[in-house]
């Protein structure tokens, strides 16, 4: 096997009949593996472009996910000539030079979202239940800040709204085949201007010439209101705080989450 990626929950093989393996971490159970499988063969039963499932396997103790060999080049490179979002000096220096470029490629993202977050899907991962975990798990502040933010979580009404989780350029791929969308371990079902939020944050810290824009097109295309968006603001980043992020955004993130607490 090739590989191909490393990231903090697995790495990502090619295998010799062509395929990906995403294997993961030993911490890993097969369950926890299984559960990931089988919420994206629901994806892929929707009829949205995402590589196809052909099962699970277990490799040196590891389990993985076996599943098409996308081939092609992520919006991300194509647009900011980087393999790497938080690449930041060379993304300011790209949006200056491809704004127009940018600007096609933005959009397309921003209609693939928009048909991800059209689908209703049942018996799928809630994205409340992931947003109470994550928050519970965040270290970086009080319990009291904690509780403040769950009920502000819990006076929020879910809806079962397919939700990508981590949609960005480098997890759209451009294929011979047209647009492919990749990495569903975020995956949930709940409100579509969560999604966006979440989308809009990452924007914001590692592309901030593109994020307004991008807030802007959605809610222009998807007709709601960009404050229905930045209301899950403090919610999202507390979320995101519990991932394994770059230490200059984490940051940057704990200074914006103690201003909206203090509101």
């Amino acid at each position: 096997m090739k590989l191909i990626a490393s990231g903090a929950t697995a790495d990502v093989f090619l295998n010799n009949e062509n395929r990906i393996i995403k294997l993961f971490k030993n911490q890993y159970s097969e369950k926890i593996v299984q559960k990931e499988a089988n919420s994206q063969k629901i994806i892929y039963e929707t009829g949205l472009p995402v590589p196809k499932i052909f099962g699970i396997k277990k490799i040196d103790g590891r389990y993985g996910i076996i599943m098409e060999n996308i081939k092609g080049m992520s919006i991300g490179e194509k647009i900011l000539k980087t393999n790497n979002y938080t690449d930041k000096l060379n993304i300011e220096e790209d949006v200056i030079k491809n704004w127009d470029t940018i600007m096609h490629y933005l959009s397309l993202t921003i209609d693939i979202q928009i048909k991800i977050n059209a689908i209703k899907v049942q018996d799928y991962p809630l994205m409340k239940d992931r947003l109470v975990n994550r928050i519970n798990l965040v270290r970086y502040i009080t319990e009291k800040q904690k509780i403040i933010l769950l009920k502000k979580l819990e006076s929020i009404e879910f809806n079962n709204y397919l939700c990508h989780g981590d949609l960005h350029p480098f997890n759209i791929i451009e294929t011979d085949e047209g647009i492919k969308v990749i990495d569903w371990a975020d995956s949930t079902i709940g409100n579509r201007e969560a999604d966006v939020c979440r989308s809009y944050i990452i924007y914001e810290k590692n592309m901030p010439k593109i994020s307004d824009k991008y807030l802007e097109l959605y809610c222009k295309k998807a007709s709601i209101d960009k404050e229905n968006v930045l209301m899950y603001k403090p919610i999202i980043i507390a979320a995101r705080l519990a991932e394994n992020i770059p230490e200059k955004e984490k940051s940057e993130l704990i200074n914006d989450l103690q201003g909206y607490i203090k509101r």
